[in-house]
């Protein structure tokens, strides 16, 4: 497990850098005396990149692979981040953001790519989860590194960014190289799909595009919960700023855990009988988060980030099975283009605010559950062996 452990690590990252955008962004409207738009642009700018870009990237990876991707990818992420507190100019700064968001966008396709080809012999879920965990915590750890760094030594602070590339990047490339190329150039679900008849190939085409929308709705659940929990418990309710900022670390903690254990369950019990199971979960502890007192709700943000949170690593896998030989494209389907699609269907949620009121909002989060429980269950009927594996 420990060759893993490594790509988790060069996972979390590279994902500093869309966690530390929405940290940034702010400091660099007062400084550069950006308008609300320009100020948005720059996450726009990072979450287009990193997540439109990833199904292409992850149809070249396919195609041909090259392992010096993965570390390349992670220097050019972090190397920019790391430069983005001494911009003084707007155009520079999206250009470099830009940047940064390719590198984000090139690694997980080949990343997951590696994964996928590594764990072939068995514990296919767990090994992704345990992958997807770095990107959980870099995501997650990345805003209070932000605000660390900027609070040690102003915006050039950014620059201490490099001190977690500098111990993780040298020995993972190291290791990264060793590989044997067969793990790369093989594909262990390929030669299956050469002999699959019109029938399995129609239910392989409807397999990856119901999944792709539960992908979008669950993202889309993920992005509210995280965007609303402070707005609605913060502004709407008038709590204290430290009982929205508890809720959000319970939920993503939780979900850091999640993400390994609902890996291994997967591979004993089933990858599509944990998911099913998990987003059923879902259902009454997303309506507890913002229907019960202040108790209830920190367990029921807990219980909601575990079972949500931890499905993203068991996705990417099913993705994969269910295109052999594009594991690359199915990759950044999953982890890029599903899930940038539902993090942009959040505005919708902030437009419904705005026009009617935030408790409709609410409404519509607490009815994304069942939206993507109706999908698996679509999925479940449609199921083939390589799904039901």
């Amino acid at each position: 497990m420990l060759k893993y452990y490594i790509l988790s690590s060069v996972h979390l990252v590279t994902d500093f850098a869309p966690g530390s955008i929405l940290i940034i962004m702010t400091h660099m409207k007062t400084l550069l005396n950006l308008s609300y738009f320009q100020t948005t642009l720059i996450y726009l700018m990072i979450e287009v990149t990193s997540s439109f870009l990833q199904p292409i990237l992850g149809y070249i990876s396919d195609k041909g692979y090259k392992v010096w991707i993965i570390p390349a990818s992670t220097v050019l992420s972090i190397t920019a981040l790391s430069s983005l507190g001494f911009i003084d100019n707007y155009k520079l700064l999206l250009f470099v953001v830009f940047l940064s968001g390719i590198g984000v966008a090139a690694f997980h396709p080949y990343a997951s790519r590696l994964v996928f080809q590594l764990s072939r012999g068995g514990n296919q879920a767990q090994a992704m989860s345990i992958f997807s965990l770095g990107g959980t915590l870099g995501v997650a750890f990345a805003p209070v590194l932000m605000s660390f760094f900027i609070g040690l030594s102003g915006l050039k602070g950014t620059i201490y960014f490099l001190i977690p590339a500098i111990l993780v990047i040298p020995a993972a490339g190291y290791y990264l190289f060793k590989i044997d190329g067969k793990y790369v150039l093989e594909d262990p679900f390929k030669k299956s799909a050469k002999k699959g008849n019109p029938e399995d190939e129609k239910k392989r085409v409807n397999s990856i595009i119901i999944l792709l929308l539960f992908v979008i709705v669950r993202s889309w659940l993920s992005a509210g919960i995280l965007n609303f929990i402070p707005l609605y418990f913060i502004d709407y309710l008038g709590k204290a700023g430290f009982f929205g900022s508890r809720l959000l670390t319970l939920f993503l903690t939780a979900g850091a855990v999640g993400t390994v254990i609902a890996g291994r369950l997967g591979d004993k019990i089933g990858m599509l009988k944990i998911l099913t199971g998990f987003i059923t979960l879902t259902i009454p502890f997303t309506y507890l988060i913002f229907n019960t007192s202040s108790f209830i709700t920190n367990i029921a943000a807990v219980l909601t980030g575990f079972v949500l949170m931890s499905t993203f690593g068991i996705t990417v896998i099913l993705g994969q099975r269910v295109m052999p030989g594009n594991a690359g494209l199915a990759a950044g389907l999953m982890t890029g283009f599903g899930s940038g699609l539902g993090a942009l269907g959040a505005t919708g949620l902030g437009y419904i605010a705005d026009s009617f009121s935030i408790i409709y909002s609410i409404r519509v989060i607490l009815m994304l559950p069942v939206a993507a429980l109706v999908l698996l269950v679509l999925l479940n009927l449609n199921r083939d062996k390589i799904l039901n594996n």
